[in-house]
């Protein structure tokens, strides 16, 4: 996890606010997935992979999986949803 190099930006034409720094920061990478069936999964590892995010974002949604923890795996799509629902809730608070 963690920043994308500066030619990924300028492939893509994302300005930059001088040389070495884009206007807008990204981030993306895996989410590391421990105490999963070792037989189903090597060594009771896997991984989810995260697209390409802000890295605001990404620090935000980083901060959330910290200290998550299941009783069974859930995909990225689940992820996001639960993620989601909780910031929908904490803004009603």
């Amino acid at each position: 996890m963690g920043p994308i190099s500066l030619q990924w930006y300028r492939d893509r034409g994302i300005p930059f606010v001088d040389k070495c720094t884009p206007a807008t920061m990204y981030a993306g990478g895996r989410i590391d997935v421990y105490g999963v069936s070792d037989d189903d999964y090597y060594d009771g590892k896997t991984a989810i992979g995260l697209p390409v995010m802000t890295a605001s974002s990404f620090n935000s949604f980083s901060a959330f999986l910290k200290d998550f923890s299941s009783s069974s795996l859930l995909t990225y799509d689940q992820l996001i949803t639960l993620y989601h629902t909780l910031i929908q809730l904490v803004a009603i608070f």
